[in-house]
């Protein structure tokens, strides 16, 4: 469950653009869109507040994100693109908020 759920939800939204495969992406956006509205906080952190689990989450984001830029018009992906936009967003200004002024974390 949890991060291993969600990891494998990205997993099947590349599984699905590669094979532009329906079934894939249908079973991967139920995951990834429930999965991040129980994961991330109103606030942008991951709800286990580990800057790791953090930033590995906040990178498939941005990877998936880049994957349906990059393949326009391949799925209905407007709920699950606008989803992925607010909580990169959030997420990024929370690690804004948690790296010191040296640039660590």
């Amino acid at each position: 469950m949890a991060n291993h759920l969600l990891e494998n939800g990205f997993s099947l939204l590349f599984a699905a653009c590669y094979f532009d495969e329906d079934s894939f992406f249908r079973k991967a956006r139920k995951i990834i869109l429930r999965q991040m509205h129980e994961q991330i906080l109103i606030d942008g952190a991951h709800f286990e507040l580990s800057p790791m689990y953090h930033l590995i989450i906040l990178e498939r984001v941005m990877d998936s994100i880049n994957l349906l830029k990059s393949n326009p018009g391949i799925f209905d992906t407007d709920n699950l693109w606008d989803l992925l936009n607010i909580k990169a967003s959030l997420m990024l200004g929370w690690l804004n908020k948690i790296t010191f002024t040296d640039g660590t974390i």
